[in-house]
């Protein structure tokens, strides 16, 4: 696991599990998130493994949110960043899915905050819709968005070269698992979740 770390990042579902203590208790209370025993566990052990003194990249608590009051409430509360689902292109139900000014607004308020703001695109993308798709991601790199969530190695190709310094996000939908189906997406990918 210590060749994966540098590419490995915290990717938590937004079904019970706990970003930080002050999110634990404002989610609670605001119906935002169910916390039970599983996911004080969980929160325990990713703190842990993001306090222990490595030699590799950093792991990062990935937030998830549905709405711009969840990514307020993820990025005030402890993430180091915070994804949402672009309206018709993430495999978020899209009751959960922000449209495109809904992002921009996401961009605003996390950055003034120093939580950066991921883009899911991780449902399969016809090659026809390319160009829609890279003028949303060159408005997303004026907002300061801080990356993207990909699933589909094409779609990956086709982001990397146009925007090679953009971070690529491996969704988990990749069932990315080991190290050798790691490097096969090396050339792509700047995280892998795990």
């Amino acid at each position: 696991i210590a060749n994966i770390l540098p590419l490995c990042f915290a990717f938590f579902r937004f079904c019970n599990l706990k970003f930080c203590q002050n999110f634990w208790a404002n989610a609670s209370e605001q119906g935002v998130l169910r916390i039970d025993s599983l996911s004080k566990r969980r929160y325990d052990e990713f703190m842990k493994l993001k306090n222990k003194k490595r030699t590799g990249g950093p792991v990062e608590l990935l937030g998830p949110a549905g709405s711009l009051e969840m990514v307020e409430a993820v990025s005030d509360s402890g993430a180091d960043a915070v994804y949402v689902g672009a309206l018709g292109l993430s495999r978020r139900h899209p009751r959960y899915e922000l449209t495109h000014e809904q992002i921009k607004e996401a961009a605003e308020m996390t950055g003034g905050k120093g939580v950066k703001l991921i883009v899911a695109l991780n449902l399969e993308i016809d090659p026809a819709f390319n160009a829609i798709l890279l003028r949303k991601i060159a408005d997303y790199k004026k907002w300061s968005v801080a990356g993207v969530v990909l699933k589909f190695r094409e779609v990956m190709q086709v982001v990397h070269e146009a925007y090679p310094d953009l971070p690529i996000y491996a969704s988990i939908g990749c069932n990315i698992s080991n190290y050798r189906e790691m490097l096969a997406y090396k050339s792509l990918i700047t995280y892998v979740a795990m």
